[in-house]
């Protein structure tokens, strides 16, 4: 993968950090052994209730991250600064070795937009393209919900099963062919695990939370570990800190005349 693909593709797995130790690129959480198990109506009611009234919130979010990706050829370390303003943008300024910068990319729920400084093009793609990682129907809004440690997809009551486990709460939703698994905290709800599958192509999104920030009635993850397995075992992992929450001014992010644009 060249190094182009590496950050388009870090649009696809946005924000994660390995926990302590690493995972393998394939692994997934196993939940057929609770799903089997049935919850009333009334229980899955008052279940998602809770949890939506305590789904992390935000007006406006600046964190720095160190990000490894590895597609078991190619492996990169690089550090990233990501600056987020709910419902508008996702901006992230990408530096390579030494300190220089290599990109710059700006999501918004239009578009996808990616500044390669080492190549000086301007790449522009819509959120179809994502397909190439994932048929998974990733948007804006799934993005979003990624970094800040919310469940993907909203649910539906009338296609969801909710299992207790003791202090921990699994929550399976069915969508067209895909199915969400959600793994909460019953103490205060957060969702410590993301897992997405596509059940007729065999492909998966899961997702790792730990290490949280506690901001007011949030709980923001600091470690976030994101692996894709499809065609293409594809992991990436970040490591959050220095978190800020009050907007200090604007981003950055122009296109210089001399860039070559290239559409997907």
């Amino acid at each position: 993968m060249n190094r182009i693909n590496f950050f388009v593709a870090l649009l696809v797995i946005i924000l994660s950090v390995s926990c302590k130790s690493k995972k393998k690129l394939t692994q997934t959480t196993d939940t057929k052994s609770t799903i089997e198990g049935k919850s009333t109506l009334a229980h899955t009611d008052a279940a998602l209730k809770q949890i939506k009234q305590n789904k992390n919130d935000y007006t406006y979010l600046k964190a720095d991250a160190s990000a490894a990706y590895n597609d078991g050829k190619n492996a990169y370390d690089l550090d990233v600064e990501l600056v987020c303003e709910k419902d508008k943008y996702i901006w992230m300024k990408v530096t390579a070795l030494f300190g220089i910068e290599a990109a710059r990319i700006m999501i918004t729920p239009e578009k996808i937009e990616l500044l390669d400084r080492l190549n000086r093009k301007h790449i522009l793609a819509n959120f179809s393209y994502l397909k190439s990682f994932t048929d998974i129907p990733l948007t804006f809004i799934q993005l979003q919900n990624l970094i800040v440690g919310n469940a993907l997809f909203d649910v539906d009551v009338n296609q969801t099963i909710v299992e207790n486990m003791g202090v921990e709460m699994l929550v399976n939703y069915m969508f067209n062919q895909n199915k969400q698994s959600n793994i909460y905290n019953t103490t205060n709800y957060k969702n410590r695990l993301s897992l997405v599958n596509d059940t007729l192509k065999n492909q998966s999104l899961q997702i790792d939370y730990s290490d949280f920030v506690v901001n007011g009635t949030n709980a923001f993850p600091a470690n976030i570990s994101i692996n894709i397995k499809s065609e293409k075992n594809v992991a990436c992992q970040f490591k959050l800190s220095n978190f800020a929450f009050d907007k200090k001014g604007e981003v950055q992010f122009s296109v210089p005349k001399s860039y070559q644009e290239i559409k997907y």
